[in-house]
């Protein structure tokens, strides 16, 4: 909620716990699906935020610092967390890509010193063992590495600078 917190006027928080807007059966591993989905339904059919559960009475937000965006079109930025596949998530959205004075395909991405290239489409877009960058499900750039740990592969972890272009 952190990001969203940041880049929207949040108008209204509420806990999402009221199993009868769920699916039928829940998954331990699928809540978009079998929560969320199913929740985002009965939102657009109009039913109340407060039929879904109480309003949360606080909410913590994390520092994450906004990405620095250069007169020269470049951006600067920086891993803030690495997910337990080991990829690279930055403080770099898809908006921050798309708000560039640099076209997204001339964009090369540095983690550190270290030149990663372009921002590629999926995992697929380069060979086992090698990194890439990506938009990831977050909808946040991330440094991967195909079928490995970027993180252990790159020695990166929170904090590693990152620089596009």
């Amino acid at each position: 909620l952190t990001l969203v917190h940041r880049d929207a006027q949040l108008q209204a928080l509420h806990v999402v716990e009221n199993r009868r807007y769920f699916a039928s059966a829940i998954s331990a591993t699928f809540h978009g699906r079998d929560i969320f989905a199913p929740v985002a339904a009965h939102l657009s059919r109009g039913i109340s935020l407060g039929d879904l559960g109480a309003p949360a009475d606080r909410i913590e937000v994390l520092n994450i610092p906004r990405p620095q965006f250069n007169p020269d079109g470049s951006i600067d930025g920086m891993v803030v967390l690495v997910d337990r596949f080991g990829n690279l998530i930055t403080n770099i959205s898809e908006i921050d890509l798309t708000a560039a004075r640099t076209p997204r395909p001339h964009l090369e991405v540095h983690l550190g010193d270290r030149l990663i290239g372009p921002v590629r489409h999926t995992y697929g877009d380069v060979a086992p063992g090698e990194p890439l960058a990506l938009i990831g499900s977050s909808r946040m750039l991330e440094i991967a590495v195909n079928s490995g740990h970027a993180a252990q592969v790159l020695s990166a972890g929170r904090g590693t600078p990152i620089h596009l272009g």
